[in-house]
């Protein structure tokens, strides 16, 4: 699983353009100070000139293409106070204005209860700039209406930002549950992912889906891709090894290895999934590699 380390929180955007000019990373907002804790404004939805969430990692994000908004949700971190915990928080950035919204969840560490979505980290999230929903998948934390012990975690919510509500789409009520395969490319009830951390998430608008790959649970590292279809709360294994531990194939029929914590980004219009690094297997061990799949 990922390691927890506090970090600050601080959103920078990079001016690119031809090769040949000079690309420039600008500091556009968060406190230089390390540990910096949670400025909340008195009313949810509330953007002020101060308002930011505080330093954290493990967090998860997804950003909204239309209106040019960062969303970022938990973690492990700080709230208002100077003492750490997991967060359920949820933030939204505004590149045009520069400003911090909190828009949801608790100024509470460890917080559980309903209405929220329950307080976790290393979970993998998304945002659909269609309908305005925003998604988390897993993580390790707190499952819903459980106040006692954490574990990982196989949920799937949806924020939607139209009314500020929370639901949760998928989950078996238990923690560290294990993936099923039923048949490649089927969509089917009784197939899972099993829960996991460090995994990435895509909205598919075309098929109205959410993309999973990789992650990491009790048994090992993942390498699989996972679409679920929201129209009928179904799960589909549609690529990658179905194994734990799987190691990258380069050549023939290619397929990433086994990974946690990497980057990827989803190509709506040719309905291609990159993938970057982070921890996991090459061919053979820990590598940086670049998958299209």
């Amino acid at each position: 699983m990922l390691l927890a380390r506090h970090a600050i929180v601080v959103l920078v955007l990079v001016g690119i353009g031809a090769l040949s000019r000079a690309q420039i990373w600008t500091w556009m907002k968060g406190s230089p100070i390390p540990n910096a804790v949670g400025d909340y404004p008195a009313l949810r939805g509330e953007a002020t000139a101060t308002s930011s969430p505080g330093a954290r990692s493990n967090f998860c994000s997804g950003y909204d293409s239309v209106r040019q908004e960062y969303w970022i949700h938990g973690g492990t971190g700080y709230a208002e106070l100077t003492s750490p915990g997991t967060l359920n928080d949820l933030w939204r950035f505004s590149v045009s204005n520069l400003s911090w919204a909190w828009m949801s969840g608790s100024k509470v560490l460890e917080y559980v209860s309903p209405p929220f979505m329950p307080a976790r980290r290393s979970h993998a999230c998304t945002f659909d700039s269609t309908s305005q929903h925003f998604y988390s998948f897993g993580g390790f934390g707190y499952r819903r209406d459980n106040t006692t012990g954490t574990g990982i975690l196989d949920e799937l919510w949806q924020y939607d930002f139209r009314n500020g509500t929370w639901t949760m789409l998928y989950g078996t009520g238990s923690f560290n549950t294990f993936a099923i395969v039923a048949t490649r490319g089927v969509a089917s009830y009784e197939g899972r992912p099993g829960g996991r951390v460090g995994a990435t998430l895509h909205h598919d608008e075309q098929r109205n889906a959410l993309l999973l790959f990789g992650g990491a649970d009790l048994f090992g590292q993942k390498a699989d891709l996972r679409m679920f279809f929201l129209s009928n709360g179904s799960w589909a294994w549609i690529a990658g090894n179905d194994s734990t531990n799987a190691y990258a194939v380069q050549g023939g029929s290619p397929s990433p290895g086994r990974r946690e914590g990497h980057l990827s980004w989803w190509d709506a219009t040719n309905s291609e999934l990159w993938l970057f690094g982070v921890s996991g297997f090459g061919q053979s061990s820990s590598a940086a590699v670049l998958f299209l799949v």
